[in-house]
């Protein structure tokens, strides 16, 4: 993938000289100010964009990804506190608008086991996702602030 993408990057970047090359020669070969004017507007924009796909990697890297240990220990803290708060592993009923505490605490914990498996199966984003609803109820309705939810997914600091 990677190779594959700076090969797209440099064809983007290769082309877009040798338009500009073509412009320039026939604006000056053919006193076409307008054209060398677009020649130079449309290098710039793609160059802009080859600049963008080059690192776009790096700059849209946020704070690190949560590991899988880190996020199967998370779902070890959120199972012992809804059995503390007597959840029972009950699937919601998909078409309630608003199931009330109980349903959704038991909701909750009958979707630990599903997300520990997409965590063996590789399947993180999805568990990102489950993971963001499940601390949004949590926050709701299970007494855990947003700052201890948010330190649930931060990496370990050095030396710990």
């Amino acid at each position: 993938m990677g190779k594959l993408k700076i090969g797209v990057d440099i064809f983007i970047a290769l082309w877009s000289v040798s338009w500009l090359a073509q412009a320039v020669h026939e604006g000056v070969h053919h006193g076409f100010t307008a054209s060398i004017i677009g020649a130079v507007i449309f290098f710039s924009l793609t160059m802009a964009l080859g600049i963008f796909l080059l690192f776009r990697d790096s700059w849209n890297k946020r704070s690190p990804k949560m590991t899988n240990e880190q996020i199967l220990s998370a779902l070890q803290l959120y199972r012992k506190h809804l059995e503390e708060l007597h959840a029972k592993k009950i699937e919601a009923d998909f078409n309630l608008i608003y199931p009330g505490k109980s349903a959704a605490l038991n909701h909750l914990l009958s979707m630990i086991p599903q997300m520990e498996k997409f965590v063996e199966n590789g399947q993180t984003d999805k568990v990102y996702r489950w993971l963001g609803f499940m601390q949004g109820v949590l926050w709701s309705f299970a007494g855990y602030s947003l700052n201890e939810l948010r330190d649930h997914n931060r990496p370990p600091e050095k030396g710990e």
